[in-house]
């Protein structure tokens, strides 16, 4: 009897999706659901039942019923570090290596990648700061944004309108995720293809894009109340000449991308951070650090693009977070050196959040500051007394090979 009714509840359970390493809730098709039915549920059922309750489209409720939305997926996420860090067993450690792999064919290009990550993490965290400290940040625009005209390159009547391309571009890259979240190790009997598919695919979305795709997926969503031309305030999506109405026929299919991106992507690229590590144990990658470092670090970034979109004209929110950002990510580093695979690879890291905080830091003080009161030369004089300490430190640890021992027998 008893076997009857677990087989009868094993197939009363939707299927699950591939492992990225997470499981329950997470890599169930309940999730999935969820994540694909509300925005439908939204468009569909919510905004016609505000507007038969106030005779027109009540665009102020949507926007607010949108934000809450993407809050709570980003709440859940959040929530989940903790869950997931206790569950799964290896979450929380690293491979320690003497050495890191740069010559040996082809296994060290794996290394090579790791390195490039590092350097993007860094571009990724000072582009914003470093437009702000020259002045050449500008609040984004969005409908129609920035559409370039290459007349003056001899292509008369062609133009580019780059929200279209970014959203689509976003579009095609929740298709990719999609799949690969479906599809990883699914692929066992063919290691390259599963490899791909399960690592590659997956990580060059959730870490080298995922600045790009959760603020194009944010920004979709995001309406602004403005006053037209008879001083009715009106929601729209932010941009030189408003071309989208908020939550109009126009709106919707970006709306649409938004709210899937938001369900789909953005927790999952939070969460799956690191997540090769249990999915591919015999990797043989020198460079890297703990998952949950993993995955604050892309808390952070997210919650950085969450207040460049919800505070697009009052910049010092964003700088604030990613001041706060920064020096927790210098802060876990500097405090758990075991997490990192080498000290190298710590070393590293704490040079980019180090470089990050300082750009953030002079950005914020150009904010309250003139650029006559404080010259654009202070970042650079900045950036290059870190680096040179760091040289410094490394020509002392190449002359005196017993700190590096005296070092390792302290933290043993």
């Amino acid at each position: 009897m008893k076997k009857h009714v677990l087989i009868i509840i094993s197939l009363g359970r939707p299927p699950e999706n591939g492992k990225i390493g997470l499981g329950g809730f997470w890599s169930s098709w309940w999730f999935t659901a969820i994540a694909f039915g509300f925005p439908f549920v939204f468009e569909y059922a919510v905004s016609p039942y505000l507007k038969a309750s106030v005779g027109v489209v009540s665009v102020g409720k949507l926007s607010i019923l949108a934000c809450v939305y993407g809050i709570l997926w980003v709440v859940l996420a959040f929530v989940s570090v903790v869950t997931i860090t206790r569950s799964i067993p290896g979450f929380n450690d690293t491979r320690r290596v003497d050495k890191i792999n740069l010559t040996d064919f082809p296994s060290c290009l794996k290394n090579y990648l790791a390195m490039g990550s590092i350097g993007w993490e860094l571009l990724q965290l000072n582009s914003i700061p470093w437009q702000i400290w020259k002045s050449t940040y500008s609040v984004k625009k969005l409908g129609a944004m920035v559409t370039l005209d290459f007349a003056t390159l001899g292509f008369d009547g062609v133009e580019l309108n780059m929200f279209l391309i970014k959203q689509r571009i976003a579009f095609v890259c929740l298709l990719i995720w999609f799949f690969s979240l479906k599809a990883s190790n699914k692929f066992k009997s063919f290691p390259w293809v599963n490899y791909f598919i399960t690592f590659l695919l997956p990580s060059f979305l959730s870490t080298g894009l995922f600045m790009f795709l959760t603020q194009e997926y944010l920004y979709s969503v995001a309406c602004y109340p403005v006053m037209d031309a008879n001083d009715t305030k009106v929601y729209m999506l932010w941009s030189t000449d408003i071309p989208f109405l908020c939550w109009t026929s126009d709106h919707w299919p970006f709306a649409l991308i938004g709210m899937f991106g938001i369900g789909l992507f953005i927790p999952l690229a939070v969460l799956s951070s690191g997540s090769h590590q249990l999915a591919f144990p015999q990797l043989d990658l020198d460079i890297q650090c703990s998952p949950l470092f993993g995955m604050i670090s892309q808390l952070v970034k997210g919650l950085m693009i969450g207040a460049k979109t919800f505070f697009a004209t009052n910049i010092r929110m964003y700088l604030l977070v990613a001041l706060a950002g920064d020096l927790l990510l210098f802060a876990v580093h500097y405090r758990f050196p075991q997490a990192c695979s080498t000290r190298h690879v710590r070393s590293a890291k704490l040079v980019v959040y180090a470089l990050s905080f300082w750009s953030a830091l002079c950005a914020a003080v150009s904010t309250f500051m003139s650029k006559e009161d404080i010259p654009l030369i202070v970042m650079y004089v900045g950036h290059a007394v870190i680096l040179g300490g760091v040289a410094a430190g490394l020509l002392q640890w190449k002359k005196h090979p017993w700190l590096n021992r005296q070092t390792t027998t302290a933290k043993l």
